[in-house]
């Protein structure tokens, strides 16, 4: 599934890298930086975390969605994903999100 970056400019000026699949649809988005360099480091970060498994945190809330948080090999949080309904389509938003280690070269930021 070929993915892409998107950057977010928020309202308290910190820049996020969204994480879109094919369809458009939000896979994950990372912390908020507050220069470029910063936003750069944050997409390479889950470029090199992507692809390791053991660094998926998969989360359910009380109210029974899904999420996964993505960690550096440092074990920082770098990023979330969006709530899904069942573990299968959190499962299937990390196998997307996984193939950004392999089609790096296709991902972009707009």
């Amino acid at each position: 599934m070929p993915v892409q970056f998107t950057r977010f400019n928020g309202p308290d000026n910190l820049h996020f890298a969204k994480l879109h699949d094919n369809d458009g649809k939000l896979i994950l988005m990372c912390r908020g930086c507050q220069t470029s360099d910063c936003f750069t480091d944050c997409i390479n970060d889950i470029r090199r975390s992507a692809a390791r498994d053991e660094l998926y945190e998969r989360n359910s809330t009380p109210e029974g969605k899904w999420f996964f948080n993505l960690r550096s090999v440092e074990g920082k949080i770098i990023a979330t994903s969006r709530m899904h309904d069942t573990s299968f389509e959190m499962e299937r938003s990390i196998s997307a999100s996984k193939s950004i280690a392999s089609e790096s070269r296709s991902a972009f930021i707009k």
